[in-house]
């Protein structure tokens, strides 16, 4: 298999930025096309093809375009310009400072459950990070392949990229895909032919909910004139249109960056798996004002007819960095894009941030090598739509000012499209001088709960995967403290030949859509080195699951069932603390798919507040033979709910069976007490015979202990931690059961 090298770095592209008067457009006006489908193929029909060898990864004619966008332009500027030149400025403002976040008062949020997503094959720099949330299946879609999982980490199968878009020719790059909760589809978008004539943009779309049945594929060239190619897609969805935006570079000589364009799909087109409906909007189309921008991002909207979109490309106005906020409206079939009105800079929709930065974005450092990290630049990253409002996220340079910045900051913003002062609250997530926080991406679920994944890198620290939440009670411009997914194994170093030590381009957090509360996180991290060579290291990219009701108001220890006599079902779970908690309910469903209902008489009465570990079970007399998942209702003594993760108990009939109780799925749960000291407990289940390690790691990924290394049986298990030797402080414990691995963080207090 070749090695395939992808990398966007000016200097090894050798890219340049042309400046011009205006955004130049490709000749023609917004237009309306018809797109014939490539034909469908089913999830099984792309695994053949790509066992037969249709899966070999392809070789890009020359290395596709840079991470950088045309750098930071003055509002009102006549010239489309690569740096910062003396201009008048429109309205100058004082400097404003930023805030240091997060709010080391507040408990983090944790992952409830984590699992490998794809590991490095060593064909691609950089992945692109990127993956969706179904209502059975999550799916992870990478420069190297693409997964299907259940959402407990089972892999269902793995294919190549090209395998995935084998109806579409060329070298493909820049994947991205997303689950369209509003329809029930998922919907994937990628690039092919970089720096070529013949570039396309690739589009596919489910006919059902479920990724493993069939998909429908279509192809749209990127420029009818072969004298663009498009690059970075901008991805999003609301009830009437998919919007895919790119970055269009110049074919000939060296590839310039020439200005957005954007395809607006009729939605109801596209589920229909016939022809597509499409508008074009040429090269150009989003000059408004006076600026145009770089990498525009369009929302993943869970409601409403307008389809927002975001940018920042480098606008400022008296030392501060400013955002743009535009537009898709009017009917399915006749779309129409505008910048929105208010804007302090008439006709630009150009809004002040609230926490400025430094649009210089320096690389990361990284524990154990000199070679740092590229973090590529500030242009906007990630962007959903929800309750009125929209949430988007990107990463910049800090300190603010004229000084060369000493470290990359997460910043995000909640913003009201409606108002003439959108920005309702926005925050920062700096670690510090020296420390790196890069790719962001954010989502809000339908309860405003917010949680924003990136990658954190510094030099006491190998680059690992991470998270921050915030819930909605929380004071605006808040955010929880950082929590670690996957910590970092090794230095991350990768050229393949360029001088490039490519990461990135983007990751994904999503919400789940079974019950538009619950989150999702893909990030990646450096995963372990196979040498001390320039290409020796690696990458892995890794799903976390984050419950924002995970902080309050209980700590759960188990929670286990076993089928008894009469086939009734015994079902026990203990609490290692709780705050305010007046009881629980018992709620059963036969799929993840359908809804819970709670069984009747089932209350069982909490302990108010309390750090005493607690245990009650309740007994199901109503089950019958089959499948069934249960899960708890907490009930705050406010009327607050929280809902656990269920656990799936097989009813095989009606006879009396004994036993151990049924385990079904390998898991790893909280160990307790915690926090502890000197000795705490791990209880985790084993669902098929297999070899188990269960080991304990501290920050920056050396083990300290193992506590089981063997094979072991189906059944419920529980290892206890002396940490008596040790000092005080988080560290990590692992399992790894077959292809079940699942983290989980503790405290130890003296």
């Amino acid at each position: 298999m070749r090695v395939q090298q992808f990398f966007r770095s000016a200097l090894d592209a050798g890219l340049v930025f042309v400046l011009a008067s205006a955004a130049p457009t490709s000749g023609s006006a917004q237009q309306t096309i018809t797109v014939k489908t490539l034909g469908k193929r089913t999830w099984s029909e792309i695994v053949t093809n790509d066992r037969q060898g249709g899966g070999i990864h392809e070789q890009p004619s020359i290395a596709p375009p840079p991470g950088q966008g045309p750098g930071p332009r003055v509002v009102g500027a006549p010239e489309r310009i690569g740096y910062i030149r003396p201009q008048p400025e429109l309205a100058p403002l004082a400097t404003k400072s930023h805030t240091l976040l997060p709010d080391a008062t507040m408990a983090p949020l944790s992952p409830t459950l984590d699992f490998e997503a794809l590991p490095d094959d060593n064909t691609v720099i950089p992945p692109d990070t990127h993956g969706a949330v179904g209502p059975s299946h999550a799916m992870t879609m990478l420069n190297s392949q693409v997964r299907i999982q259940t959402k407990t980490g089972t892999v269902i199968s793995t294919v190549n990229l090209s395998s995935f878009w084998s109806p579409i020719s060329g070298s493909k790059y820049d994947p991205k895909i997303l689950y369209d909760a509003l329809a029930g589809r998922w919907i994937a978008v990628c690039n092919a032919n970089p720096n070529s004539a013949t570039s396309k943009v690739c589009f596919a779309i489910s006919t059902t909910n479920d990724p493993t049945g069939t998909w429908t594929f279509y192809e749209l060239d990127a420029d009818a004139t072969n004298g663009t190619w498009a690059d970075y897609p901008g991805f999003g969805v609301n009830s009437l249109w998919i919007a895919i935006t790119q970055n269009m570079f110049t074919v000939s000589g060296s590839p310039s960056f020439v200005g957005a364009k954007m395809w607006v799909i009729d939605k109801a087109t596209a589920l229909a798996g016939g022809p597509l409906t499409a508008t074009i909007f040429p090269t150009g189309f989003d000059l408004s004002g006076g600026v145009d921008g770089f990498t525009l991002q369009p929302c993943q909207a869970f409601d409403g007819d307008t389809l927002y979109i975001v940018d920042n490309s480098g606008w400022y106005a008296g030392g501060v960095f400013l955002i743009r906020i535009s537009r898709i409206t009017g009917t399915a079939s006749a779309p129409s894009w505008s910048v929105i009105p208010g804007s302090p800079f008439s006709g630009t929709g150009l809004f002040f941030v609230t926490n400025n930065f430094n649009y210089s974005q320096i690389d990361a450092d990284q524990l154990g090598t000199a070679t740092d990290i590229e973090t590529n630049d500030p242009r906007m990253l990630s962007a959903v739509y929800r309750n009125g409002r929209i949430w988007c996220a990107h990463s910049a340079g800090l300190p603010v000012g004229p000084a060369a910045p000493n470290r990359t900051a997460v910043f995000w913003y909640q913003l009201d499209p409606t108002s003439s002062s959108p920005i309702v609250q926005s925050g920062v997530l700096d670690g510090g001088v020296g420390v790196h926080h890069y790719f962001p991406s954010i989502s809000a679920n339908s309860n405003n709960d917010a949680v924003i994944g990136f990658t954190r890198s510094d030099a006491s620290k190998y680059a690992q995967a991470v998270f921050a939440g915030r819930l909605s009670t929380h004071p605006p411009a808040s955010m929880m403290p950082v929590d670690v997914i996957k910590l970092g194994e090794s230095s991350y170093r990768k050229f393949f030949g360029g001088s490039s030590n490519r990461w990135g381009d983007y990751s994904a957090v999503v919400v789940d859509p079974a019950d538009d509360y619950t989150f999702w996180t893909i990030q990646e991290y450096a995963d372990s080195s196979i040498g001390p060579g320039i290409n020796d290291g690696r990458w892995g990219t890794w799903w976390a699951k984050i419950d924002p009701g995970s902080v309050l108001p209980i700590q759960l220890a188990y929670f286990a069932g076993t089928v008894i006599n009469g086939g009734h079902v015994h079902l026990r779970w203990g609490t290692i603390s709780e705050i305010n908690n007046y009881g629980f309910e018992v709620q059963k469903s036969r799929t993840q798919s359908e809804p819970y209902q709670t069984i009747p008489n089932s209350f069982v009465p909490g302990h108010g507040t309390t750090l005493e570990p607690q245990h009650y079970e309740f007994v199901d007399v109503t089950a019958t033979p089959g499948t069934w998942l249960y899960r708890l209702k907490q009930i705050d003594l406010d009327g607050t709910v929280h809902f656990t993760d269920p656990i799936q108990v097989d009813v095989l009939t009606n006879v009396a069976e004994h036993g151990a109780p049924t385990v079904t799925e390998f898991s790893l749960a909280q160990n307790y007490p915690n926090p502890f000291n000197p000795f705490t407990r791990i209880p985790f289940a084993v669902a098929a015979p297999a070899f188990v390690s269960l080991m304990v790691f501290d920050v920056l990924g050396h083990e300290v202990a193992t506590l089981v290394n063997e094979v072991k049986q189906p059944g419920m298990y529980e290892a206890t931690f002396n940490a008596s030797h040790l000092a005080s402080g988080v560290y990590y414990y692992r399992l790894r059961a077959g292809d079940f691995v699942a983290t989980r963080k503790l405290l130890l207090t003296r």
